[in-house]
């Protein structure tokens, strides 16, 4: 996995987000959004983590 395969799955998961951000309230709204904030965190931290251990 590259630091390029990252990038693009956040810029897809921002899209999606920026798309539920403009779709009609309902809890599953709430959920996916949810969900993706959480994807993004945790790929962030794999990607900060497996990158900084390969450079060493």
């Amino acid at each position: 996995m590259t630091k390029e395969y990252f990038d693009k799955i956040e810029d897809f998961l921002s899209d999606l987000n920026n798309f539920m951000n403009n779709a009609k309230n309902c809890i599953e709204k709430i959920n996916i959004i949810s969900k993706i904030n959480e994807l993004v965190f945790w790929l962030q931290m794999y990607q900060d983590n497996y990158f900084s251990n390969k450079e060493e």
